[in-house]
Parts: C-alpha cells; structure tokens; sequence
C-alpha cells in the first residue's frame, strides 16, 4: 500500500515582496519523501496547513522525527524536551553533534557534559 499526503504551505509576510500577498507552495509526499519543484522566494515566516488524504494523522504517527523510520519496535527513542517529538536515541545524538536545536520545534537544546 503507497500512502500519498499533500500539504500545502503558505507564505506569510514574505521579505522583497511590496504587494505582500499571499503565495501557496504545494508540496507532495511519496513515503515521506519530499519532491519540492521550486521555491524562488526568501522566506520569514511560514504557517503550515495540512490536508490529509486517508486516515492517515500525523500526531498519531510514531515515526523518527529525523530518518522518518518506524519508533514502535525500537527500545532507545530519545524526546525532545520542548514539544516532545521522539526520536532514534542514535540519530537525536548524531543530530545534536552537529546543531543545538530540535529539527522539529527548532529550540534551542542544552547539552549536558
């Protein structure tokens, strides 16, 4: 079974645009792989709607919020401390090796030494 999800993002308050309307970039999913045919323009702010086709509901879904991959067999899932996303332990530390937010939420992450 393919499951396909279409969203649609929609661009506020975007920089070097005087007549500040609106624009609408669609993006479609294929197994939680992105194929995005352009975007030429500089983004501030972005709200995300989300049509969801089948029943399909990502607030239910227990998938990595990196690698996308299944977290219901795994033992080391990791969570973020902000909005709680959870994550492979391996890939949430291999994340903070290199940026010191949630690839989620975006906030900051304390490390702890």
């Amino acid at each position: 079974m393919i499951e396909f999800h279409h969203l649609q993002l929609n661009v506020n308050d975007i920089q070097d645009n005087p007549d500040k309307h609106d624009k609408f970039i669609t993006i479609k999913t294929l197994d939680h792989r992105l194929q995005i045919k352009s975007l030429n323009v500089n983004i501030s702010h972005l709200v995300l709607r989300e049509n969801t086709i089948g029943e399909w509901n990502p607030q239910k879904a227990e998938r990595c919020g990196i690698c996308w991959g299944s977290l219901e067999k795994e033992r080391d899932i990791a969570k973020c401390p902000h909005c709680s996303r959870k994550f492979h332990q391996a890939h949430w530390y291999e994340w903070l090796g290199k940026k010191s937010y949630c690839p989620t939420c975006r906030k900051t992450i304390k490390k702890f030494r």
